[in-house]
């Protein structure tokens, strides 16, 4: 178990109280510009509006800038990977996990969200006894279907992130892919249940989920890029068997609904059973 210094100490204190100072002042003069004065390091920054003069804002702030720009509170480059920040007291606009963090909270909020308007579609039946539930029992069958599937990509999105180090701009476009054909289940869920798993609407199920399969492939892949071959996340994912069978899987269970559709749906139970047995590859990898 490590301890900080009482210089590192200071400096975490110093970059609170310099955060809280820049937001402070930035929100009373949020429509106002600073430029410095000719031949000033820019701390007795102010702006004249009409007759009226601003204040210059706080020496502190200045500081803080220079930090973002490169600067520490000891005068050092952090651009430079150093022992602070290797301990994950890196300063908030540099930190890497940001916007993994982000990325990782907002997709947890569209598919909790995904959920809920599943569940809503579950209508509650007129009548009081197990008769009424009976024709409910493709509704409940084919929601029960894709909470699952939800929960597996959920599950193992996370445990992906977990892998990561820096997501870019491609990354993020390629999550909102994969967001959007996972967006699609509630719909295709409903149609397939209120038609007793008829061949059409099981057959654009297995569409929604082979584009979702893709989607998540092409964000493995996106990732990948972006990382060493060496890297955990590389080592984690390594060839990615499971989830090119099934992409396959289900490229075979769209026709197949158009012979039989208990087909093409055993198919996909087959898919999600394969994905619930626990994959510990990234846990295995980040712990060791």
């Amino acid at each position: 178990m490590w301890r900080l210094s009482e210089a590192e100490l200071n400096c975490v204190s110093t970059n609170i109280r310099i955060t809280s100072e820049l937001m402070q002042f930035e929100i009373g003069t949020s429509t106002r510009r600073y430029f410095p004065p000719s031949g000033t390091a820019g701390l007795d920054r102010s702006e004249v509006s009409g007759n009226k003069r601003l204040p210059a804002p706080p020496p502190s702030i200045t500081a803080r800038r220079l930090c973002l720009e490169g600067i520490n509170c000891y005068g050092e480059d952090i651009r430079k990977r150093s022992r602070f920040q290797e301990r994950g007291f890196g300063f908030v606009l540099r930190s890497r996990a940001v916007t993994r963090n982000r990325l990782e909270a907002f997709s947890d909020g569209v598919i909790a969200i995904i959920i809920t308007i599943m569940v809503l579609e579950l209508r509650v039946p007129a009548g009081a006894n197990l008769a009424a539930l009976r024709p409910m029992t493709p509704i409940f069958l084919s929601y029960l279907l894709s909470f699952v599937l939800l929960g597996i990509y959920w599950n193992n999105h996370h445990h992906l992130l977990q892998a990561v180090e820096h997501v870019n701009g491609l990354v993020l476009w390629a999550n909102l892919h994969l967001l959007f054909w996972l967006s699609l289940t509630p719909f295709v869920t409903a149609w397939m249940g209120q038609n007793h798993f008829a061949s059409l609407p099981a057959a654009l199920y297995g569409v929604t989920l082979l584009c979702a399969g893709i989607a998540y492939f092409i964000l493995t892949r996106t990732l990948l890029r972006i990382h060493a071959s060496d890297s955990v996340l590389a080592t984690a994912l390594g060839n990615d068997f499971k989830g090119k069978i099934s992409i396959v899987l289900y490229m075979m269970a769209i026709p197949l609904a158009f012979v039989r559709s208990w087909l093409a749906c055993s198919i996909y139970v087959l898919v999600e059973v394969m994905w619930l047995v626990p994959d510990k590859r990234i846990e295995k990898t980040i712990s060791g």
